[in-house]
This record gives structure tokens, C-alpha cells and sequence, in this order.
């Protein structure tokens, strides 16, 4: 009788055997967060550019070392482009989920453009675009910009004024026989031309 039960509970566990091996591993999820380059606007004449990094983190919000991260820059138009003019580059995040690219550089196309990156680990798939513009303009331009300078230039001014004064009556009050004389002559600033 020990015998048949032993030969039975063998058989039920063969049985449960193949559907135990068979469960796939849980799919973790993952998630990419740009950290840099979203809405970046890289100035052609200038040549500066924003390279895009990003971070994959799982289901947990945790980082994710050891992830594989493809950046595609766009084949036509305003782009840019990775180490070596490749148009795709891919790297491994680090410690932190972390990954960029290395020698990205912009073309000479004004406009916007997308960046793709894809995030792979495991059996998990994440997507995100990056946009990005190229600027002919070398430097950004603000409409308040003139009238913020010119509002700086007057005071630097005033206190350039204030300073001299100051230092006109240090000398003029100090001890001694040799009185200095301090005068302000006529001034006048002129708008820009």
C-alpha cells in the first residue's frame, strides 16, 4: 500500500510537473523620463546643442541598471546627428537607469525635429520622443531683453555715481592740509544709435 501511494504522489507531481516550468516570468513594465534635451533649442551659428538623456525606472519607480536605450535622430530635415554621423546610437543605462549619447551634434537645418528612444530590458518595451528645434538665431531672443539691459546699464551707472561720491568724500573729510576739491562736471547720456 506505501507503494501504490508513493507511485501515486510521484505521477501527480509529474503530472503538475511541466505546467509549473511552463508559467512565463512575470513582465515587468518599464518607463522612460527625459532628463535632458525636451524642448531644447540648439543655435546653428553658434553650433551649441542639448544631447538628450534619459532614465528607465520599473513598475516600482525604481532605476533600472543594465537597460538597453536606442536614440534615433530623424534620416531627413532638422536633426542631428550621434557619434561618428551615425543617425542611431545605443547605450546601456547605468547604476542610476541613466543613459545619453555621445557626440551629438546638430545639423545645419532650421526647425523641429524628434528624437525616438526606445528602452529595452527583459521582455519590456518603452517609447518616447524627444523634441527638439535648430535655431538660426545666435543668440535667443527675449522682447523685455533691450529694455532689461538698458534698465541694468542705468544702474550700474547710478552706483558707479554713488561710489565716486562716496569715495570724493572719504578723501575731501580724511586728516591732512592737502584739501581735495570734488565737482561734478555737466553729463550727458545719449539713447543708442
Amino acid at each position: 500500500m506505501l507503494q501504490r501511494s508513493t507511485a501515486l504522489f510521484v505521477s501527480v507531481l509529474l503530472a503538475a510537473y511541466p505546467a509549473v516550468c511552463q508559467q512565463p516570468p512575470a513582465v515587468q513594465r518599464i518607463r522612460i523620463f527625459t532628463l535632458e534635451g525636451q524642448n531644447a533649442v540648439n543655435y546653428i551659428p553658434i553650433r551649441t546643442a542639448t544631447a538628450p538623456v534619459v532614465e528607465v525606472r520599473d513598475e516600482n519607480d525604481r532605476p533600472i541598471e543594465g537597460a538597453s536605450v536606442t536614440f534615433t535622430a530623424p534620416a531627413t530635415g532638422p536633426g542631428a546627428v550621434f557619434e561618428r554621423g551615425e543617425r542611431t546610437q545605443t547605450t546601456i543605462t547605468n547604476f542610476r537607469g541613466q543613459a545619453g549619447v555621445r557626440g551629438y551634434t546638430i545639423n545645419d537645418k532650421p526647425g523641429r525635429f524628434a528624437i525616438e528612444v526606445t528602452a529595452r530590458y527583459q521582455d519590456s518595451v518603452a517609447r518616447v520622443m524627444i523634441t527638439q528645434a535648430n535655431s538660426m538665431e545666435a543668440i535667443p531672443t527675449d522682447a523685455g531683453s533691450k529694455k532689461k539691459s538698458h534698465k541694468t546699464m542705468w544702474i550700474l551707472l547710478g552706483i558707479a555715481a554713488g561710489a565716486g561720491a562716496g569715495a570724493g568724500v572719504y578723501f575731501a573729510t580724511r586728516e591732512g592740509n592737502n584739501p581735495i576739491n570734488v565737482g561734478i562736471g555737466s553729463i550727458s547720456v545719449g539713447g543708442p544709435r
